[in-house]
């Protein structure tokens, strides 16, 4: 792991800034951050003009005896969701309410901006919420869509499940469907004005059909400073969200730099999760995690596909302004990469004979017959050449297709040279997409040294047939005839 303090983020290397966020830290967050990185840490306070007026806000709505609660559905840190039945209607909704023990004016507030940041995102990826009311003991109520379904979390890596209920046999193929769409919310979000601040895999509903939900805004900001219900990002300066998955300007700071691109981090960490099987932050202790979140997250395995290791580490720079623009931009990302992955799998399965003929080069011994060496060597260069060609036929833009290609012609090419076979080695090289000046020389070399050993040997028998000439010994028949092959030789190899 980089050391800390010699990595340096903004005007103040790491070490420090970890030491700074150490200071700000209450009791309850340290605890969150190490013992429980999947909940989500709730800001200290929401200081708005809807907290002033939470008590005439509650009296002004009516009493409702019209939602009757049934069975308990789920609980978060503050609040608890009911499977109910609204009466009036004869369906059966969710119900979401303040904890008995949590009830306050800031999380009953809270609860409430949840509700209007709600009513004010009509989209099909976004739950939605169909009522506010107040029960007859008072408590404030949210009437949310009932969703028969489960967290995308505990479907994320279950391929036998998915295959099962929504007939997807290929589960990336699935979960980036999926993050599609959470992308389009996300994005919608935006566009209104909301940044939702806590996107993970828990706070996504997946339904019997397939269907796709962002829910949880109980920690969401706006950008806009002419609305006066919900916290303004601007004002979000104390730390918030889900440790396992939190952006570095999350932890929060004197000056608060929520913004969109916050989001897309959120985005990338559960693309990350979707890849490797686990949030990108962990830490055994308070300041191991804290270096994580403030750090560039660890390297995906090489088992997963460059272009998607290249999307995800983009969405999770540390620097808000390097990552993609929107969720938007994420999405087309992640629709160019399953347009072309065809492309990438054949790519892959080149870069492995690839592997194969460096690995035959290198223990190139002898101890097999030269022939059968030779095309063994030569197979393996045609299929590495068919494959990342096939590739990038399919897809132009295929870096590791065209990387692979350069080391397949430049590994051949050295081995021709090297073996005394200029001649093809030149042909391979001028198939090459990129000049290579030391490779070029490496070949030239070859070429004159391969020419004076031709002429060399064809001189040998026109020397033999001199030194007879210089002992005075009479010249037959066989003798002028390896003359004349010399000659003939010496003049074909002097017109090439």
């Amino acid at each position: 792991m980089v050391d800390p303090d010699d990595t340096p983020l903004g005007s103040m290397s790491l070490g420090p800034r970890v030491d700074a966020f150490l200071h700000t830290l209450e009791m309850s967050e340290d605890a969150t951050l190490v013992r429980a990185p999947l909940s989500t840490i709730e800001p200290p306070r929401a200081d708005t003009d809807a907290a002033r007026r939470e008590g005439s806000l509650l009296d002004a709505m009516p009493r409702s005896s019209r939602v009757r609660l049934e069975s308990l559905l789920g609980e978060g840190g503050m609040g608890v969701v009911y499977l109910a039945e609204q009466e009036s209607l004869g369906r059966k909704v969710a119900v979401k309410k303040v904890r008995a023990e949590s009830r306050s004016p800031t999380s009953i507030t809270r609860l409430l901006q949840e509700a209007w940041v709600i009513g004010q995102l009509e989209h099909p990826n976004i739950l939605p919420v169909y009522d506010i009311s107040v029960s007859d003991s008072g408590e404030p109520l949210i009437v949310l869509k009932r969703i028969d379904g489960v967290e995308w979390g505990q479907l994320m890596g279950d391929a036998a499940t998915v295959q099962k209920r929504f007939r997807a046999p290929d589960l990336l193929e699935w979960n980036l469907d999926v993050m599609a769409r959470v992308c389009d919310a996300v994005h919608f979000a935006h566009a209104r004005g909301f940044i939702h601040r806590d996107l993970k895999p828990e706070n996504v509903l997946i339904g019997e059909l397939g269907e796709v939900y962002v829910a949880d805004w109980g920690i969401a900001v706006s950008t806009r400073d002419d609305q006066r219900i919900v916290p303004l990002a601007k004002d979000a300066k104390e730390i918030a969200g889900t440790p396992a998955y939190m952006a570095p300007e999350m932890l929060g700071g004197e000056v608060s730099r929520i913004s969109e691109k916050t989001d897309v981090y959120l985005l990338g960490a559960i693309l990350y999760e979707i890849l490797s099987g686990h949030p990108p932050h962990r830490g055994k202790d308070l300041r191991e995690m804290i270096t994580s979140i403030l750090m560039d997250v660890h390297a995906l395995p090489d088992s997963v596909p460059p272009a998607l290791r290249a999307i995800t580490a983009r969405a999770l720079d540390c620097e808000p302004d390097a990552r993609f623009e929107s969720p938007l931009q994420l999405r087309l990302a992640l629709e160019g990469y399953l347009r072309h992955r065809g492309s990438e799998r054949i790519a892959a399965r080149a870069l492995e004979r690839l592997a194969e003929l460096e690995a035959v080069l290198s223990q190139l011994d002898g101890s097999e017959g030269q022939e059968q060496q030779e095309q063994r060597i030569h197979g393996l260069v045609s299929e590495c050449r068919f494959g990342f060609r096939e590739a990038l036929s399919q897809w132009p833009d295929n870096e590791a297709a065209r990387t692979g290609l350069r080391r397949t012609l430049t590994v051949i090419v050295s081995h021709l040279a090297r073996t005394g076979d200029p001649k093809a080695a030149r042909a391979y090289l001028s198939e090459l997409d990129v000049q290579d000046a030391a490779l070029t020389s490496f070949v030239s070399a070859a070429e004159a040294e391969h020419h004076h050993g031709v002429l060399d040997r064809a001189n040998r028998p026109i020397q033999a047939v001199e030194r007879r000439i210089d002992h005075r010994q009479h010249l037959g028949d066989e003798d002028l005839i390896i003359l004349h092959q010399g000659l003939q030789v010496l003049r074909f190899r002097l017109l090439l």
